[in-house]
């Protein structure tokens, strides 16, 4: 086998440099298993850039206030930095079975890349209140995790390296102390940007006044401006849907509150030709994102046991450039058309699980309470290289009075 150049080096002078190196937070552990006892395997290795990989291997430890990964017999440092990466942190909450010897995880796949959870997506329930013809994360259960537990959660991927956490649904604000508690933890405590994605429908001035001030970014969905087209597409009743007009109260409230408002909207076959230049002008969003219509087998496509069926309303790229083309002049748009949004958001659902949707359905992976984030995070077919194309990383704070 081939022998490293480093062999050439006395093993105490190599361990004492790394030493060194260590206590200025220059250079980062991530394995020791084999190190000492088959010295020609020993890799040093820089970190990777952008849209490479590396090998990760399957279980983590903290160990000496560094983050150890177990597996793999090799001893590797990563520089902290590196453009769109970040040194791993020091702690992480873990479950008792991932104390278990190297040999015990051989049969765990291992991960292509070292994924940072900066921006995480909580879907906190699937209940909902509307009837959205397209949704992708339907009302199976009604299901919610206690406070404690969901809680818990947060402070794993606040240990993790998470900065930004999104709550969406389901409706979140039908659990609205839930919900408002889990924002306070997790900007209060943890010190998180904080946003939610909601159908507006829910949120009351007396919610506002007491936790608007753990909020970063609360955005509503608005798919058309059109009475008709939204009471078609399942957004907010009948004919006589009130569905904008409860947008515009939530925007009013943002304003009151320093809260930055945002618009998501879905372009589908009843909307694609809309123009809403002159009210996304006027509402002038901190961001408008638009996302083409996502079909998700188990959720969506008029399956056995699926809630929706939203074949009907899918739209081809061309459709979706039309109306992308005829906002273009709008500079908080920020188009995301399937093979963009697919695979490019870490997701998780209402047990704490990470969906993979990368096989064109949501499957869910095992819960970060049970195995660790770092291990859940092999299940969320997580497309890092997409996140930072998209711009996934951004102003996630407002500016708040000092």
């Amino acid at each position: 086998r081939p022998v490293s150049c480093l062999t050439m080096i006395p093993l105490h002078l190599l361990l004492l440099a790394a030493s060194v190196l260590l206590d200025l937070g220059l250079l980062h552990v991530v394995g020791v298993d084999g190190f000492a006892k088959d010295w020609q395997e020993t890799a040093f290795s820089l970190p990777p850039s952008r849209g490479s990989k590396i090998s990760a291997p399957a279980a983590t430890s903290t160990r000496n206030g560094y983050h150890a990964v177990n597996g793999g017999g090799a001893f590797s440092f990563l520089a902290a930095g590196g453009a769109g990466w970040k040194s791993r942190p020091t702690k992480q909450a873990r479950s008792p079975e991932l104390a278990s010897s190297p040999s015990s995880q051989s049969s765990q796949p291992e991960p292509t890349a070292v994924v940072i959870p900066r921006s995480v997506n909580y879907f906190i329930s699937r209940r909902c209140n509307y009837s959205c013809q397209f949704c992708f994360h339907t009302a199976k259960s009604y299901h919610a995790l206690p406070l404690e537990e969901s809680t818990d959660g947060l402070r794993m991927l606040a240990d993790a390296g998470c900065e930004k956490i999104n709550f969406a649904g389901g409706e979140p604000f039908l659990h609205p102390i839930l919900l408002g508690e889990l924002c306070r933890v997790a900007s209060d405590e943890l010190g998180l940007a904080v946003s939610i994605i909601s159908n507006g429908s829910q949120i009351t001035p007396e919610w506002m006044d007491m936790y608007a001030k753990y909020v970063d970014v609360l955005g509503v969905s608005v798919d058309s401006f059109c009475k008709e087209t939204n009471s078609a597409i399942g957004r907010g009743g009948d004919a006589e849907n009130g569905h904008v007009d409860r947008m515009l109260r939530v925007r009013d409230e943002c304003s009151k509150h320093n809260v930055r408002f945002k618009l998501n909207t879905v372009v589908n076959a009843l909307n694609w030709e809309e123009d809403m230049n002159d009210q996304i002008a006027a509402l002038d969003p901190f961001r408008w994102k638009v996302f083409q219509v996502l079909l998700l087998e188990g959720e969506n496509m008029g399956g056995e046991g699926e809630l929706r069926d939203a074949r009907n309303l899918c739209i081809d790229r061309a459709q979706f450039e039309a109306f992308i083309d005829r906002h273009s002049d709008r500079p908080q748009l920020i188009p995301e058309p399937n093979d963009v949004m697919q695979n490019s958001y870490l997701l998780l659902d209402e047990e704490l699980r990470f969906l993979d949707c990368s096989g064109g359905g949501k499957v869910p992976g095992r819960s970060i309470l049970e195995v660790g984030v770092d291990v859940a995070l092999m299940d969320a077919g997580f497309d890092q290289n997409m996140f930072n194309e998209r711009g996934g990383i951004f102003e996630w704070r407002r500016p708040r009075d000092e």
